[in-house]
């Protein structure tokens, strides 16, 4: 399983086509993660990607959950672990194996 977050002021279908061709490629099942971004809350946001994740481990309970994110959707991937209690054990509901972060303000910015 492969999630895509992307960034303040994106959605995935026009920002990231081709990383989800690629994904797919190597063999993952691809999902984006659209969220508003500017009229609410990360933390709410956080909240949506944490059952999003639990739901797909759900579904594919044998599968690696690889997180790619850029920007503002790296501030969200922390929430949402922050939300789950950070990162189960592997092979439980909501673990993530790998997380890849693309220019996140991690320790925020006045603007975002």
């Amino acid at each position: 399983i492969a999630i895509i977050v992307h960034g303040l002021a994106s959605r995935i279908r026009e920002a990231y086509h081709e990383l989800a061709i690629h994904l797919e490629r190597e063999g993952y099942h691809v999902f984006g993660f659209d969220y508003l971004t500017i009229n609410q809350p990360i933390a709410d946001s956080g909240k949506g990607l944490s059952e999003n994740i639990k739901n797909l481990r759900t579904k594919y309970p044998e599968s690696e959950v690889l997180i790619v994110a850029h920007s503002m959707g790296g501030l969200l991937i922390r929430s949402a672990l922050h939300l789950a209690g950070n990162v189960p054990a592997t092979g439980q509901a909501g673990a993530v194996n790998v997380i890849f972060i693309s220019i996140s303000p991690g320790d925020g910015v006045s603007i975002a």
